[in-house]
Formats: C-alpha cells, sequence, structure tokens
C-alpha cells in the first residue's frame, strides 16, 4: 500500500475540519471525511480512518464524561457486533468501484434521514437497533454516526457529544475487529492510520474555544451539504 504524501497532508486537512465539526456537534467527522477519502485513495478506508480517530473518541467521552447516558451506550455496542458481522462479510466480497458506490448511497441516505429530521424513542431496542445499523454502515464504509445520533438527537450538546465519544471509543475495536476479519486490516493500514491520528487530536483541541461559538445547526447544514456533494462525485466515480 503507498499512499503519496501530497494525498496525505490533504487527507489530514479534510479529516482535521471534519474532527473539529464531530467535536463541537457531537458526530459528522467520518460523513465528511470519508467520501472525500473515497475520492482521493480507497486505502484511506476503512481501517486507517477508524484508527486515526480513536484517541478524539476517547477525549470526547472524558471532556465531558459527567454526561453520558451509558444506557444508550451498551445498547449501541450491543447492536454493533451482528451489525458489523453483516458488514464484514460484505466487505470482504466488494470491489473498489463497487466500494464507492456502496460509500455514495450511504451517505446520501444519510445526509436524507438527517435533513428529515427523523424522530425515533429513546428506548433501549431503538438504541440497539441503532447500533446494528451503525455497525453495517462503519465497517462497509466507514460511517457509524448517523445512525447513532438519530437514537440520540433527544439529549443536550454535552450529553450527546460524551455519549457518542464514549459509543465510538467501544465500538471502534467491534469494527476493526471485523475490517481484519474481512481481510482489509494489516501492518500498512495500522501505519496510515496512526500517520492520520495527529490531526484528529489538533480538530479535538481546535473544538475546545469553538463549542461555545458555533452555531450549531449552521454548521451541521454546511456538514450536510459538503457530505452530499462528496458522496455524488464518489458515486459518479464508482459508476463511471
Amino acid at each position: 500500500m503507498i499512499v503519496e504524501t501530497e494525498i496525505l497532508v490533504i487527507a489530514s486537512l479534510v479529516l482535521l475540519g471534519g474532527m473539529v465539526v464531530q467535536s463541537t456537534i457531537g458526530f459528522g467527522g467520518n460523513l465528511l471525511a470519508v467520501p472525500v477519502f473515497a475520492v482521493l485513495d480507497t486505502d484511506l478506508l476503512p481501517a486507517p480512518i477508524f484508527i486515526a480517530t480513536i484517541a478524539m473518541s476517547v477525549a470526547m467521552a472524558v471532556r465531558e464524561h459527567d454526561d453520558i447516558q451509558w444506557t444508550a451506550v451498551r445498547s449501541i455496542a450491543l447492536g454493533r457486533i451482528p451489525g458489523t458481522v453483516i458488514g464484514a462479510i460484505v466487505l470482504a466480497s466488494v470491489s473498489v468501484e463497487t466500494m464507492q458506490i456502496l460509500i455514495g448511497i450511504l451517505i446520501l441516505l444519510a445526509v436524507s434521514l438527517s435533513l428529515r429530521g427523523v424522530s425515533l424513542p429513546a428506548t433501549r431496542r431503538v438504541f440497539t437497533a441503532g447500533g446494528v445499523v451503525s455497525g453495517f454502515t462503519a465497517t462497509t464504509a466507514s460511517i457509524g454516526g448517523p445512525p447513532v445520533a438519530l437514537t440520540l438527537q433527544h439529549l443536550n450538546g454535552p450529553a450527546l457529544r460524551s455519549t457518542m465519544g464514549a459509543s465510538f471509543t467501544i465500538s471502534v475495536f467491534v469494527t476493526l475487529a471485523g475490517v481484519y476479519a474481512a481481510g482489509r486490516l494489516g501492518f500498512d493500514e495500522i501505519l496510515l492510520g496512526l500517520a492520520l491520528m495527529p490531526a484528529t487530536i489538533v480538530g479535538f483541541l481546535i473544538s475546545g474555544p469553538l463549542r461555545s461559538r458555533v452555531n450549531p445547526a449552521q454548521l451541521r447544514a454546511a456538514v450536510l451539504v459538503l457530505s452530499g456533494s462528496a458522496a455524488l462525485v464518489a458515486l459518479a466515480r464508482g459508476v463511471f
């Protein structure tokens, strides 16, 4: 696996911006970065981006740890396991072009659901179902946040950010296990993920003073627009 230096720099900058978004509103980092990565170089997906974001997920959970909703975290983690197994089976059998198409479709679906503001009851069954969908989309398309965010949208800012962070911290290892089982995680992917990790840490640090200054609604709208545009590009590349 060889990723050009220029691509790695661009990917780091994109990931930094995505992590500023995620640390500020609770999710959206991969939704922004993954379609761009799919266009830049598919070797950046799926394992490297998850390895890169481990430290940031832990930091998100620790920063506002008193607000973590542990019932939701446990239920989401439980659902993540079967979702990851299904996703690993799919991931092991798809080509690069199919992967780009899958990423584009799943991101556009996530954007559509976010725009419609789907409202779900805050129950353990809903959290577990969100974990199943998240496990599948995370393993196949490196995007596990939107399904979980939909089940947690009733929470306030600190609770949403910390609960998402705690959920990501636990779930990322489940996802990486599935990616490994699918034959898509090796030494090269680990090194690439570690090379991208500084960008996620800087993004988290930048988000600290921004949490009280940035309008979450406007930032969320920008993420959805950029994500949708990048998803269309990834979809077009996969098709043509």
